[in-house]
């Protein structure tokens, strides 16, 4: 794992969320322990390359870039989410695999 490649994802969308208003907390430890516990894509179960919002930071309730609104996604399904939220049935988002 490249651990500078990695702290800078957190200080984007650090900077992203303050940008926005939005809380700033995701600590590189809690997107350590986030990786390892889901070890693919949330979306299609493939390789993990980016940080993912749950709740995308441009959404007016959008909790921030904090633990409880992060997973790991591919690059492919991150883009193909975009501004959506987590809430679009999981069905929709299988077919993207």
């Amino acid at each position: 794992m490249d651990h500078k490649k990695e702290r800078n994802k957190l200080a984007v969308g650090a900077y992203r969320a303050r940008q926005l208003g939005k809380p700033a907390t995701l600590t590189y430890d809690e997107w350590l322990a986030i990786l390892s516990a889901r070890p693919e894509c949330s979306y299609c179960g493939g390789l993990p390359f980016e940080l993912e919002h749950i709740v995308p930071l441009s959404h007016p309730d959008s909790p921030g870039h904090v633990s409880s609104n992060v997973t790991v996604a591919c690059t492919r399904c991150n883009r193909k989410k975009g501004s959506q939220s987590w809430s679009i049935p999981t069905r929709q988002l299988k077919l993207w695999g």
